[in-house]
């Protein structure tokens, strides 16, 4: 299956607070055995969410930080739509919705964009559509923050 992957430039806001750490990995966000459907969904309708945990320190990190990918892929035969969201304020994408040419791929940039310089958690939700089809998955943001004021 060829794949494109789509690399969206973050165009977030630049006013926060200096954003440094580092921090990336891979995230099994569903350990969960699911039946032969949802797996087949899964299959034609791929989600794959790299471990979203970054350590930032304070006046040394860039702001936006980049923390992570998002990778949906649609192996039907049909174009599919997607949706990316956070459940905070604190996370942004380089795309949040869209479409997905059949049998391609599009990864998704993550980066922490945001005013705070306190450890928080919040929970990123990625969903790919194509008619009846969908597949959804989550994935925990853990942000922890080095020399505070």
């Amino acid at each position: 299956m060829r794949t494109l992957h789509l690399i969206f430039a973050l165009l977030l806001p630049l006013a926060l607070v200096g954003c440094p750490g580092t921090g990336r990995g891979d995230d099994d966000s569903g350990d969960e055995t699911p039946s032969s459907t949802a797996t087949a969904v899964q299959s034609a309708l791929g989600i794959s969410i790299s471990d979203l945990s970054f350590t930032h320190t304070y006046g040394t990190t860039d702001c936006p930080q980049d923390i992570g990918t998002i990778t949906l892929t649609n192996a039907t035969d049909a174009e599919a739509s997607y949706t990316v969201s956070d459940s905070g304020s604190m996370v942004g994408f380089s795309s949040t919705m869209g479409t997905i040419a059949a049998g391609e791929s599009v990864t998704i940039d993550v980066a922490f964009n945001g005013c705070v310089c306190a450890d928080f958690t919040s929970t990123v939700t990625a969903t790919v559509t194509n008619g009846a089809k969908e597949n959804t998955q989550q994935a925990t943001v853990t942000g922890t923050f080095n020399g505070c004021p």
